[in-house]
């Protein structure tokens, strides 16, 4: 896949209207931002990897569920956000309208060119549903922190709201099979992309790095993406 392909390169690093001197209430800068070519942009972008093709058959006639995936991942939430909105964490990497989304493509993007590099051998359609899903787990997870005035808090402009016991990686995983089949190699993957950084990776690692080392590959695709974003943390 040639660089000029991706098309979420011309996407800026930071897209959220916070980052702007002029002040705008939540829900006008959220209107803004849905209506934005940004937006726009980060959805086309997962459309257009969810239609890649292996032998002429496009990446969602093999995978079942993927169009269903994506029409609930445009669905807005209680908060009025859908994924194309939403950030990828709370005050760190991605903490912005879009974050999420953003974050995930620049994993894609790096990921692909690792994997064709060190040469790994995870078919194309793996790198996507990997790369572009790592961090389902985080679909709805963060709602808009608003003040009384009816602005984004600055300081930390979104909150976590989560019930759900399961882990980063298993809960991505969980998310994910509601919609489609996992192959081994994307389980392991996903469940593992938090790497040193996962409580359980000292017990695990040994057994993981013999399975793959395509997990620690993807981990510094993710990690290298994170630090481009502005933090290392979430």
């Amino acid at each position: 896949m040639s660089d000029e392909n991706h098309k979420f390169d011309v996407i800026r690093p930071y897209g959220s209207l916070t980052k702007t001197d002029e002040k705008q209430k939540f829900t006008d800068e959220l209107k803004a931002w849905q209506t934005g070519a940004e937006r726009q942009a980060l959805k086309d972008a997962y459309w257009d990897a969810f239609q890649k093709q292996r032998d002429g058959v496009t990446m969602y006639e093999i995978r079942q569920g993927i169009i269903q995936l994506f029409t609930d991942l445009d669905a807005k939430n209680k908060d009025g956000l859908t994924f194309f909105d939403q950030p990828a964490s709370t005050k760190f990497h991605g903490n912005s309208l879009g974050g999420l989304a953003r974050h995930c493509l620049e994993v894609y993007k790096r990921f692909d060119m690792i994997n064709k590099e060190e040469k790994l051998g995870i078919p194309e359609d793996s790198v996507i549903i990997i790369s572009l899903l790592h961090d389902l787990c985080k679909w709805n997870l963060y709602h808009p922190k608003v003040t009384v005035k009816g602005f984004l808090d600055e300081r930390s402009p979104f909150q976590l709201k989560s019930d759900c016991p399961l882990g980063h990686g298993e809960m991505s995983i969980s998310k994910i099979q509601d919609y489609i089949r996992l192959a081994d190699i994307e389980k392991l993957l996903i469940r593992w992309h938090m790497a040193p950084y996962d409580y359980e990776w000292k017990t695990y690692q040994n057994k993981v790095r013999e399975i793959s080392k395509a997990v620690e590959w993807f981990f510094i695709a993710d990690y290298s993406a994170s630090l481009s974003e502005g933090s290392d943390d979430e």
